[in-house]
């Protein structure tokens, strides 16, 4: 019973989660840009 959240801590848990794939999503969107220039600029 631990374990139960009510409808409020439920949609708060999504957001953030949501928040969270949003913010790693454009990290790595970051990153692989990135990579993309080195490897573009070493050729």
């Amino acid at each position: 019973m631990s374990k139960w959240l009510t409808p409020e801590e439920m949609e708060r848990k999504r957001e953030r989660k949501r928040k969270l794939s949003y913010i790693l999503y454009t990290v790595f969107a970051a990153i692989i840009g990135g990579l993309v220039t080195i490897v573009l600029q070493s050729l």
